[in-house]
């Protein structure tokens, strides 16, 4: 079975052939291929499809660049180009928010939910995690943790991890980042010192072994 790498390989001007298995062709000069499938490389780089034509893959950088007037406009379809695309309105693609994101490969029809700050920061640069109750999701990373004003928004700013602090704002509790100051915030059962550090590194548990 031949593929791009390997009749690259063979020689820098080929490709593999997508109509004829086993085989490899010369790469067009353009990405001016006429199926999904044959899109790949051309002289000129790397191919993307657009959802109905094909042109190099640094074009379609945004989701303003998809065209499916043919294959119809869903968000499944802008989604099959770009990941980072949703169906606008309109009869055009735009990019998602982060509280779009709720599967671990971006796609609306994904499997695995995103749970964590690196999964939606791999989604994109500017996203972390939202554990509200009954709607996990991205959100978009605020700078500072007093940006988040809920317990399950209260998950990680720019300016580093947060955690929710019950007593503070008289009671109705509020949003801080992790410090050497809150280290009591970090609460438990047998915690250890590797327990705490992971709050901060100059956390330590106390005697009851029940908060830092």
């Amino acid at each position: 079975m031949s593929t791009d790498a390997h009749c690259n390989t063979l020689d820098s001007t080929c490709i593999h052939n997508s109509a004829s298995a086993g085989t490899c062709k010369t790469a067009s000069a353009a990405c001016d291929y006429a199926t999904s499938a044959a899109c790949t490389f051309s002289l000129a780089g790397q191919c993307k499809w657009n959802g109905e034509t094909c042109g190099l893959n640094s074009a379609f950088t945004s989701c303003a660049n998809i065209v499916l007037t043919t294959a119809g406009w869903t968000t499944a379809n802008c989604e099959g180009v770009l990941y980072s695309c949703k169906k606008d309105t309109g009869d055009a693609c735009i990019a998602k928010a982060c509280a779009d994101y709720t599967k671990t490969d971006g796609l609306s029809t994904g499997t695995t939910a995103v749970s964590t700050d690196a999964h939606c920061s791999t989604l994109d640069s500017t996203c972390t995690i939202d554990l509200s109750s009954g709607a996990v999701k991205c959100q978009t990373r605020q700078a500072n943790c007093t940006g988040y004003t809920a317990i399950g928004t209260c998950t990680k700013a720019t300016e580093g991890n947060c955690i929710w602090n019950s007593a503070s704002n008289s009671g109705s509790g509020a949003c801080e980042v992790v410090s050497a100051t809150n280290c009591n915030l970090k609460t438990g059962a047998n915690l250890t010192d590797t327990d705490c550090a992971t709050h901060n590194a100059a956390c330590i548990p106390n005697r009851a072994a029940t908060a830092c």
